[in-house]
């Protein structure tokens, strides 16, 4: 086997597949970047988010397929090809439960994801695996990120269309399951891999008094990309690696990505009887 094969293991993805993705190669550190999606990259990131948008467009009057074609366009980029993160049916045990979540939720038969329960993944999954604290959330930063999606996924984005108490509607603070999905997994590449996110509460509470606009979180999602990573980014890397390898005993990932689904409210698929 070359020796420089990748076994991809990127925190990202941890959330909600049950993986995390690592580079593993003789100097991971050094070519950190290199595990970044190609689809989350320069051009490709438009496109990638071009097709999320149009797919959740053409699931608003579609059936199972059409979540099942939005479920894909959201989470292949950032798993690509890789067959690892689809051991034992894996991703496509996650992609099945999502997208038939989705299509129950567009139907009224059940409630939608709260933003709590994205800082509750996020936040669990940083102590589970010994994170530093600038890897936790809170709900001014989800929404934040939101708010950025909202500006390059907008048809993906849940909106309350009812008044707010200022006389405007706005973003719901409640999600459908496959945006909730597709926020807590870019959140988590964010914290990866961009320093705008890579901020502890103090931090954090600096930066948001001195950035509130919506340009201004935009600005923060599109810094992602850098000349090199930054030693935040190394170490958040060095946690995905630590933390991932238990994953890779047979059944774990599975059950982790199950459990994960759980916790950020995407309901069970039932059995029929």
């Amino acid at each position: 086997m070359n020796k420089r094969l990748s076994i991809i293991l990127t925190l990202a993805i941890c959330l909600v597949v049950g993986f995390s993705i690592a580079l593993l190669r003789d100097d991971p550190l050094v070519q950190a970047k290199a595990q970044q999606s190609d689809a989350l990259k320069g051009k490709g990131q438009a496109s990638a988010f071009d097709r999320i948008n149009d797919k959740a467009s053409s699931a608003r009057r579609g059936g199972l397929a059409e979540m099942r074609e939005l479920t894909n366009a959201v989470v292949d980029p950032y798993v690509g090809s890789n067959p690892i993160v689809n051991a034992g049916g894996t991703l496509d045990d996650v992609k099945e439960r999502v997208a038939r979540a989705e299509f129950a939720y567009r139907q009224g038969h059940n409630d939608g994801v709260s933003e709590d329960k994205v800082i509750r993944v996020v936040n669990g999954l940083g102590k589970k695996f010994n994170a530093p604290e600038y890897a936790k959330t809170d709900l001014a930063e989800v929404r934040t990120h939101r708010m950025a999606l909202l500006a390059v996924t907008p048809q993906l984005t849940t909106i309350n269309h009812q008044p707010t108490g200022k006389g405007q509607a706005g973003i719901s603070s409640n999600m459908s399951p496959i945006e909730a999905v597709n926020v807590t997994m870019s959140l988590v590449y964010q914290k990866v891999f961009n320093e705008e996110y890579q901020k502890d509460a103090g931090e954090r509470e600096v930066q948001r008094r001195s950035n509130r606009s919506r340009a201004g979180a935009l600005a923060a999602l599109a810094a992602t990309h850098s000349n090199a990573p930054s030693e935040r980014t190394v170490e958040m890397l060095k946690v995905a690696r630590r933390g991932s390898l238990p994953l890779l005993l047979p059944g774990r990932a599975k059950s982790f990505a199950l459990r994960t689904l759980d916790i950020l409210g995407i309901p069970a698929i039932k059995e029929n009887k």
